[in-house]
């Protein structure tokens, strides 16, 4: 009951709920992996809403070392974008790299993770790495929701490399 619940509200986005289900199904005796990595899941992006990005990287950590599969792609990802929101970019890149590596079959995660090396680069002010990188993903991403925001996020960083250019136009 607890695991339908935990996946009811998670699917529902009732996050609060599933949060509270998957606590109390991680807390059962002889619980299944996929209990466990599902329930990890819930935990880590409840934890990421909130900001809560040092608990984020914990159960995301969980459900990668559970789940080689899709679900430990989104959860790679996951830590590589808590790095990120920590402003730790160094560390960002190389988890998004290392989501490419692992989750190559994965495409949304590996795209995803394209345009998370994208915004990297351009927080650091790297115009050449974040155009090429978000240009490669506008021009050969198979999903087109985020062939859109690569398009966008391209624009912005052309934009403000112009802006912050010394030379005359």
């Amino acid at each position: 009951a607890l695991r339908g619940l935990v996946r009811c509200h998670y699917y529902t986005g009732a996050y609060d709920a599933a949060t509270r289900y998957a606590s109390d199904l991680l807390g059962q005796p002889g619980i299944g992996t996929d209990d466990k990595l599902f329930s990890n899941l819930v935990l880590g992006k409840n934890a990421q809403q909130q900001s809560n990005f040092i608990d984020a990287i914990k159960y995301y950590k969980e459900v990668a070392n559970l789940n080689k599969a899709e679900y430990g792609a989104e959860a790679r990802f996951g830590i590589s974008e808590c790095l990120f929101n920590q402003n730790k970019y160094e560390e960002a890149e190389n988890a998004a790299f290392e989501t490419i590596k692992k989750s190559g079959s994965y495409v949304v995660w590996v795209t995803k993770s394209y345009l998370l090396l994208g915004d990297i680069y351009h927080k650091q002010k790297d115009y050449f790495n974040a155009k090429a990188t978000y240009k490669s993903v506008a021009e050969n991403a198979q999903i087109e929701a985020l062939k859109e925001e690569a398009t966008r996020k391209l624009a912005i960083v052309e934009k403000e490399e112009k802006e912050q250019s010394k030379i005359v136009q």
